[in-house]
């Protein structure tokens, strides 16, 4: 049987797997399947986990999701839907220069197809997805640039949406921060910065 914590990381599954156990029996359904996942939880957790390896990421639409961190978009890069797999991207160190103009940022993005803002809020509500190789990095969303609409549209006020972990700082608390950072910021910091390059 499954652990207790497992059946708590499991919790909302292991319900919605009862409710269609308990619907089937109502309407006279075969629920041999289902009531198979139930009586073993472990074939069922495996199951969860493997659909969520095969998971595609919608990355050939408009920005999506929560649209709290950011107000106007002036630039998205879409390109193709892909799994989020390893094999389907790398981490690219960033190479930004100073004085860089519109257009040859732009122009930088499209040349290296990095991700874009969906990828970012995906990762967001699937955070388990996280490779933990990225806990000592800061990995930028440079597909999709962001402008505060109070704000001059110029790349001291640009912005992309950025993942780190805590263990960056050297905290000992284990949690993923989402948040903003300009583009001029990340030119400036003195520390990489890392873009998702999809193949």
């Amino acid at each position: 049987m499954a652990d207790q914590g497992s059946g708590q990381e499991f919790g909302s599954e292991i319900k919605f797997l009862s409710d269609i156990i308990e619907k089937g029996k109502s309407a006279g359904a075969d629920i041999s399947f289902w009531k198979l996942l139930a009586d073993y939880p472990e074939l069922f957790q495996d199951l969860i986990k493997f659909s969520k390896t095969k998971v595609t990421v919608g990355c050939d639409q408009d920005p999506f999701g929560d649209m709290i961190d950011y107000d106007n978009i002036v630039y998205h890069r879409k390109h193709h839907n892909f799994p989020w797999k390893a094999n389907y991207y790398k981490l690219e160190l960033l190479e930004l220069k100073a004085n860089m103009t519109d257009k040859e940022l732009f122009d930088y993005i499209e040349l290296k197809y990095m991700a874009n803002l969906n990828l970012y809020n995906w990762l967001r509500d699937n955070q388990e997805a996280i490779p933990e190789e990225w806990w000592t990095k800061q990995v930028c969303f440079l597909g999709t640039v962001c402008c505060d609409a109070r704000q001059s549209k110029d790349l001291d006020h640009y912005g992309v949406m950025v993942i780190r972990h805590s263990s960056f700082y050297g905290r000992k608390d284990s949690e993923w921060m989402f948040g903003r950072q300009t583009i001029a910021n990340i030119i400036n910091a003195g520390i990489p910065y890392y873009g998702i390059r999809i193949l």
